[in-house]
C-alpha cells in the first residue's frame, strides 16, 4: 500500500492559496462578497485592527492572542471578547465560501493523480480543505462518500477504494447543532454537534452525487458551522464550545486511521507538505509512524524536498530521498513511469 501525504502545494495548481499569502487574498476577497456577515465590513476592521497581514497564521495568531488578553471583569473588555470570536468564525465561513468558488476550476494534475497513480488500497491523508482531489477521484470511480472519509455517512455509496483522511476538516464538512444524526442515535449531553460533520446539498452535488444526501443535512444555514481547523501553531481539533471539546473524538479517530494507514505502508509519497516546525501533532504522526524500511519520496519543491529528506534520513529513515521532479504537477506528469522516484 502507498499512503500519499499532501499539502497546500500539491494543490496550487487548483487555484487554492498557500498559507503564506492566504490572509491577503482571502480579505480581498471578503471586500469583494456581501453576505448574511458583511464581510467587507469585516475584512476593513480586521485590517485596521491588525494590519494587511498576508500570512494568515500570523493574522489567526494575532486575533487568538487578543482573545485570551480581553479583560473579562468588565463590560468593554467581554464584548471585544466575544467581536474577536465572532470575527474568527466568520473568517471561516469566508474561507469555505471562498474556496467554493475556486474548486470550479481546472484541476488537471489532481485528474492525473487519481486516474494514473492512485491505486485501490491506497489511502490519501491530506492536511488541505479543498475537494478537488475528493471530486476527481470520486470521477475516477476510486472513491466513495459513504465511508472514504474515514467516517459512515449512512445511506450513502461505500467500500470505498481509496480513503481521504482530511486531518485539518475539510471545506465541504460542517459541524451541525443540535441532530440527531441518523444511524447514531441520540446525541449526548455536552455533544451538541454530533458525532461526525454533515455535508449540504449542494457539496453532495459538487461531488458527483446528485441523486444522493447526507440525511443529517436540513438544510439551511442555522446551527451549522464549518469544519475547518485554522493553521495556527497551536491547533485545537475540536471546537470548543464553553469549555467542552466538540467533535475530539472524530479527529482523534481519524488520526488513529492515519497512523495505521503509515505503518501498513510500503511507501510513503509526500506531496507539497514542508513539515514545518509548528505542526508538532503531525511531525510526530511521520516520523513515528512510519516503518524505517519504507521507501519515502518528497515532492515538495527544491528547497523543502531536500530538508525533508534529511529529516526523515536523522530520524533512520535510510530510504528517504526527494523525487526528480518536485513540483507536484511536473511529479504527476511523468506517471506511469517508473512508480513517481
Amino acid at each position: 500500500m502507498t499512503v500519499y501525504v499532501l499539502g497546500a502545494g500539491a494543490s496550487a495548481h487548483v487555484g487554492y492559496p498557500l498559507i503564506s499569502n492566504m490572509s491577503l487574498k482571502l480579505l480581498q476577497w471578503m471586500k469583494k462578497h456581501d453576505s448574511r456577515f458583511d464581510y467587507a465590513s469585516r475584512a476593513k476592521s480586521l485590517e485596521e485592527s491588525f494590519g494587511s497581514l498576508s500570512n494568515f497564521e500570523e493574522l489567526l495568531i494575532k486575533m487568538t492572542r487578543c482573545v485570551e488578553e480581553c479583560p473579562r471583569d468588565n463590560s468593554e473588555g467581554l464584548g471585544r471578547r466575544t467581536q474577536l470570536k465572532s470575527d474568527l468564525f466568520v473568517l471561516s465561513c469566508a474561507l469555505r465560501e471562498w474556496f467554493t468558488e475556486i474548486q470550479v476550476n481546472p484541476a488537471c494534475a489532481y485528474r492525473s493523480f487519481c486516474l494514473d497513480v492512485v491505486q485501490p488500497g491506497d489511502c490519501i491523508i491530506t492536511f488541505n480543505y479543498d475537494v478537488s482531489l475528493d471530486r476527481e477521484l470520486r470521477n475516477a470511480d476510486k472513491w466513495q462518500v459513504g465511508d472514504g472519509y474515514g467516517f459512515v455517512i449512512p445511506g450513502l455509496p461505500n467500500k470505498s477504494p481509496v480513503k481521504i483522511l482530511k486531518l485539518h476538516g475539510s471545506s465541504n464538512w460542517l459541524a451541525s447543532l443540535y441532530t440527531n444524526m441518523a444511524g447514531y442515535g441520540q446525541t449526548a449531553p455536552g455533544f451538541i454537534f454530533g458525532p461526525r460533520p454533515v455535508i449540504s446539498d449542494q457539496d453532495m452535488k459538487f461531488l458527483n452525487y446528485d441523486d444522493h444526501r447526507d440525511v443529517s443535512f436540513r438544510g439551511g444555514v442555522s446551527g451549522l458551522c464549518p469544519l475547518i481547523i485554522p493553521p495556527t501553531p497551536s491547533k485545537n481539533f475540536f471546537i470548543d464550545i464553553s469549555g467542552k471539546e466538540e467533535l475530539k473524538n472524530f479527529f482523534d479517530e481519524l488520526w488513529s486511521q492515519a497512523r495505521e494507514a503509515l505503518k501498513q505502508s510500503e511507501h510513503v509519497v509526500i506531496c507539497g507538505y514542508s513539515m514545518p516546525e509548528v505542526d508538532h501533532r503531525a511531525r510526530e504522526l511521520l516520523l513515528s509512524s512510519i516503518d524505517k524500511g519504507s521507501q519515502i519520496s518528497i515532492v515538495s519543491g527544491n528547497n523543502s524536498s531536500d530538508e525533508i529528506a534529511n529529516t526523515f534520513r536523522q530520524h533512520g529513515f535510510l530510504n528517504a530521498a526527494p523525487a526528480k521532479r518536485r513540483r507536484f504537477e511536473d511529479w504527476v506528469s511523468t506517471v506511469p513511469s517508473s512508480m513517481r522516484s
